[in-house]
């Protein structure tokens, strides 16, 4: 994770997280994606929007992920994980500013889509 400190909110995820759980492989169990639709009133058109919600196994650490400006075509296959869960900055290799990031499992192909920001945090069980 320390390679995507770029990302809004990575930093203080990492701090939280214990050493061992700063793979994100690991958190390739799904509880929650969303699909969001909303105006942006800057450039007047509709922008869409993936907040998802994954977690370890054993669902002690959550993360939520906000994928904003959503583009290309979401696709993944309903399994009970991810198996390669894997975020890549494509800015790099000459991509455009609104495809940016990469989200996708490396290992089959069960989920892949591009945007053009990120947020992520942790959530905390009460304790």
């Amino acid at each position: 994770m320390e390679h995507l400190k770029y990302i809004k909110g990575m930093d203080r995820l990492i701090q939280e997280l214990p050493t061992q759980y700063r793979y994100l492989p690991l958190f390739g169990n799904i509880l929650k994606l969303e699909y969001l639709k909303e105006f942006d009133y800057e450039k007047w058109t509709d922008i869409y929007n993936v907040r998802l919600l994954v977690a370890d196994e054993a669902e002690l650490y959550k993360i939520q992920i906000f994928m904003k400006n959503v583009h290309g075509s979401l696709s993944f296959n309903i399994s009970e994980a991810l198996s390669g869960f894997s975020i890549c900055d494509m800015q790099e290799d000459g991509y455009e500013q609104d495809t940016r990031y990469h989200i996708y499992d490396f290992e089959n192909g069960d989920f892949s889509v591009y945007c053009e920001d990120i947020e992520v945090a942790l959530l905390k069980n009460p304790k």
